[in-house]
C-alpha cells in the first residue's frame, strides 16, 4: 500500500538530519482496459468492493453519470466517449484520495512545515489529440505546489509559463544546490537562456508576462514501437510543432486504440 511505503520511508528519513527527496507515483488515472478489461477501461472498478473486484480500505468510490460529465473540447460528444471520461473521473477521485493519504503521512511524520510538495503528471489526458501528441491536450498537465515558506503565496493560480523541465532546477534551488556549470554538462544548451529554471520565485510573486516567455516540449516514442519524433515551442501567443519525420504514419498507442472513445 502506498501510504505504508511512504510511512516506512519517512521513518527512515527521521533517523537522520539529511534532507530527503520522495517521489510517489500512482497508476491512476492511466488506462488499463487493454490488459485488465474486467476492471474497466481505467481500472475504475478495481478495489471498489463490487463482487470480484476486491476492496481498497481507504478508498470511497465516487461515480459520475456519463450523461452529465463535462467533456474536454477535443473529445467527441458520444455515449461511449462520455462513459470513457466518466470512468477516468472515478479513477481521478481515487488518485485524489490517495494523494490525501500521502499528505497525511507527511503531516504525521512532522514534516508538514518543512516540505515542498509538488503534484503533477507525466503527460496529458489519454484521449485523441492528448497523450503522445504535442497538441495542447497532450501537454496540459496539473501542477500544484505547496511551500512551507511563509513568504509563499497561498490558494492562488499562476499564469507563469513553466514545464516539467523546471522541476529539477527548482529542487536544486530548494536544497540550495547550485546548478551545474556549462562546461560540466553534456549539452551546454540545456542551461542557456535560463531555460529550464527554478519556479520558486513564482511562489512568492507573480512574474510580469513577457513576449519572450516560452516553454519547450518533445515527444519521441511513448513505447518502443511508437517512434514519431516531435518537438514544440509555445509562447503566450503562438505554438510551433516540428514533426521531424512527418512522412511516416503516426502510431496510435495500444490502450487508446482499443478504448471506447477511439473505437
Amino acid at each position: 500500500h502506498v501510504k505504508l511505503l511512504v510511512r516506512q520511508f519517512l521513518r527512515r528519513a527521521n533517523t537522520t538530519s539529511q534532507p530527503w527527496f520522495l517521489y510517489v507515483g500512482f497508476h491512476d488515472p492511466h488506462r488499463c482496459g487493454h490488459t485488465q478489461p474486467q476492471y474497466g477501461a481505467f481500472c475504475e472498478r478495481f478495489g471498489s468492493g463490487e463482487p470480484g473486484m476486491g476492496s481498497i480500505p481507504d478508498w470511497q468510490p465516487w461515480y459520475y453519470q456519463w450523461d452529465e460529465v463535462q467533456l474536454p473540447y477535443h473529445i467527441q460528444d458520444t455515449e461511449p466517449a462520455r462513459r470513457d471520461v466518466a470512468a477516468q473521473y472515478t479513477t481521478m477521485s481515487r488518485l485524489d484520495q490517495g494523494v490525501a493519504l500521502v499528505l497525511k503521512e507527511i503531516e504525521m511524520a512532522g514534516h508538514a512545515d518543512d516540505t515542498l510538495i509538488i503534484y503533477t503528471s507525466d503527460n496529458g489526458i489519454p484521449f485523441p489529440s492528448g497523450r503522445t501528441n504535442l497538441y495542447d491536450p497532450g501537454m496540459r498537465e496539473p501542477l500544484i505546489v505547496v511551500s512551507p515558506d511563509p513568504k509563499a503565496r497561498r490558494n492562488e493560480a499562476s499564469g507563469a509559463m513553466v514545464s516539467l523541465l523546471d522541476i529539477m532546477p527548482t529542487m536544486l534551488d530548494w536544497y540550495n544546490v547550485s546548478t551545474p556549470d556549462k562546461e560540466m554538462t553534456n549539452d551546454i544548451r540545456f542551461w542557456d537562456n535560463d531555460n529550464p529554471k527554478s519556479f520558486l520565485p513564482v511562489l512568492e510573486k507573480e512574474p510580469t508576462p513577457s513576449a519572450d516567455d516560452a516553454v519547450f516540449a518533445s515527444q519521441t516514442h511513448h513505447e518502443v514501437t511508437m517512434y514519431f519524433p516531435m518537438r514544440a515551442v509555445r509562447t503566450r501567443k503562438y505554438k510551433l510543432i516540428h514533426n521531424l519525420n512527418y512522412g511516416m504514419p503516426f502510431p496510435v498507442d495500444q490502450d487508446l486504440y482499443v478504448s471506447p472513445t477511439f473505437q
